[in-house]
């Protein structure tokens, strides 16, 4: 694969999930900019996210499911502070609430996880 080819990939992310993690590699969750700045420094760390991305998807549900894990507490992490999360059933969680909720995979983050993984499933797509 080649640098325009992970240019192409990258391009399709939306700017606002460019920091978010999205790329399991060695232990660590990389977002879109760090596998763009490890690819163009051609590093061996950069190599091997490029032939993740060039497989076009993670094999394991698990490793899905820690990564939507992941993607989910970075988003509520960089809420402004005192803002509110909505559930399907009316009652309005904090961050904090739901990040605990996310981390034990309950309701309703359950709901939320399973969505992120589509769209993990999507952004993975070469």
């Amino acid at each position: 694969m080649s640098l325009s080819a992970v240019l192409r990939w990258y391009n399709k992310i939306p700017p606002a999930e460019r920091d978010m993690p999205l790329i399991p590699y060695g232990g660590k969750l990389y977002s879109p900019n760090e596998v763009l700045r490890e690819v163009k420094a051609n590093t061996p760390v950069g190599k091997a996210l490029q032939a993740i991305i060039e497989a076009g998807h993670l094999t394991s549900y698990q490793t899905l499911k820690e990564i939507a894990k992941a993607r989910l507490i970075w988003i509520l992490q960089h809420l402004p502070p005192g803002a509110g999360f909505v559930s399907i059933g009316g009652r309005t969680y904090t961050a904090e609430e739901m990040i605990k909720l996310i981390k034990e995979e309950k309701y309703p983050a359950n709901i939320f996880i399973e969505h992120e993984i589509q769209t993990i499933e999507k952004r993975m797509r070469p």
